[in-house]
């Protein structure tokens, strides 16, 4: 074993309805106008911290792909983006571990190391060093931290729109201008510049290269979604801009927060079904069924030239004995035998309903997305493509407060993102609760 501040892990060389407003902090409010904080719902007016996420709900408990609010109702958790809520083998781990030992990151405990070995070699190539940290925006910040040091470079392409996290450094990663962004067009076949399937991969990619070229500083890495339910990579494309970033001196880093751990029915990570090996690798969200962990995999190389460079990382609590038990447990149900073919199935079912829907309201302009995380956009025409924000917004307040369905929106997409639990039944309550408001809505 290798450490590097003793948060890197080395394991096998090469391993086998109403809808509530945001309100500014300074704006005054109706009585009853709700406020949803980043933690819970705020009795007050002048709260700083909101956010938008449709009509509030308190939610108490959870099970499986249901979660459920303090009326008492049932809601089909369509958007959190988890593996499994309460799954009781992580329930127990958890329980298990918080009796025996809850401490930091400072100290030595096998289940950091078993873990990292277990999670590591499921990974291709020389993916095989991992360092944990609390959350994606943490591991997506030290991916960033890591390209600077060992590539020498400063600038990070990003896609446009594209969302890697809230700290500082993400949010200069997708803004139009900053002095560590070098934003490139979305690779969007529907709505952008280019839309052959067959051609606009490599145009795309091109595009990418004069844009690097343009840069009056070196590019230390290309971070990019590997999946989402808003846009999807053309074919060829992302093999096309690794080879000009890498002839550039940048890494490439595959951001699988959303699609990793078998979400797309089709490979444990998605970035595989673009027949490519990335440099980094980042990792939250499913990984722990909603504690907080994430972690950056990368290789030996790397790591051990980040460690040379003279940039120090620790994290307290990345990698902590209860978040390595839980994110084990977690590991554990997605190795199942059988969840791949699963969520291929599921997925497929659900895709093959909402483009069934597409065919009938021609406010669905496209169909998005992979396996269980699939995105529906909503244009004002076909003819103009034109995003309608409106709709989006709407369908997701109505699928929320007339069906009990949870749903995300960004811009003109509704993102479906389940726990990989969900059923057949619940994708057909879905597709007919869509079915019926987008009958309503565009009557």
């Amino acid at each position: 074993m290798s450490t590097c501040e003793t948060t890197v892990i080395v394991a096998e060389e090469e391993p086998p309805s109403k809808r509530p407003k945001i309100v500014p902090s300074c704006a005054p409010r109706r009585d009853n106008e709700p406020i949803i904080t980043s933690t819970c719902a705020s009795k007050s007016p002048r709260h700083p911290l909101c956010c938008s996420t449709g009509y509030p709900l308190e939610i108490v408990r959870a099970s499986g792909q249901y979660v459920y609010p303090s009326n008492g109702e049932k809601y089909i958790d369509a958007r959190s983006g988890t593996v499994w809520h309460c799954h009781p083998d992580v329930v127990e781990a958890g329980r298990k571990q918080m009796e025996t030992l809850c401490t930091n990151s400072r100290f030595l405990y096998d289940s950091m190391v078993t873990y990292a070995k277990r999670l590591c070699a499921t990974f291709p190539g020389k993916l095989s060093c991992c360092i944990f940290t609390n959350s994606g925006s943490e591991a997506n910040e030290l991916a960033v931290q890591i390209a600077e040091a060992v590539s020498g470079g400063s600038k990070i392409v990003a896609l446009r729109g594209a969302s890697h996290g809230h700290v500082m450094t993400q949010r200069r990663l997708t803004a139009a201008s900053s002095d560590l962004a070098c934003p490139v067009p979305q690779p969007d076949v529907y709505r952008g510049e280019h839309r052959d399937p067959g051609t606009a991969g490599e145009l795309y990619a091109v595009e990418v290269g004069k844009i690097m070229a343009e840069q009056d500083t070196k590019v230390a890495a290309f971070i990019h979604e590997s999946v989402s339910g808003q846009t999807a990579y053309p074919q060829g494309y992302l093999e096309a801009v690794y080879r000009q970033v890498r002839a550039a001196g940048g890494l490439c880093i595959a951001d699988e927060q959303q699609g990793g751990f078998k979400r797309t029915g089709k490979h444990f990570w998605a970035f595989e079904a673009h027949g490519v090996c990335p440099d980094i690798v980042t990792l939250g969200k499913s990984m722990s069924c909603g504690h907080p962990v994430g972690a950056v995999i990368t290789t030996r190389d790397i790591a051990e030239k980040f460690a040379a460079s003279g940039v120090s990382y620790f994290n307290t609590f990345g990698g902590n004995p209860v978040s390595m038990a839980i994110a084990e447990a977690v590991l554990s149900l997605v190795e199942g035998e059988g969840l791949l073919a699963q969520v291929d199935a599921v997925g497929s079912f659900l895709r093959e309903g909402l483009l069934s829907l597409m065919e009938q309201h021609t406010c669905i302009g496209d169909v998005k997305g992979a396996g269980l995380l699939v995105g529906v956009d909503f244009a004002k025409d076909r003819e103009s493509k034109e995003g309608d924000r409106k709709l989006a917004s709407s369908v997701v307040a109505r699928l929320q407060e007339d069906h009990h369905i949870l749903a995300a929106a960004s811009g003109s997409v509704v993102t479906f993102s389940p726990p990989l639990c969900i059923s057949k039944e619940d994708c057909t309550s879905i597709i007919e609760a869509l079915a019926s408001i987008l009958r309503k809505l565009t009557a």
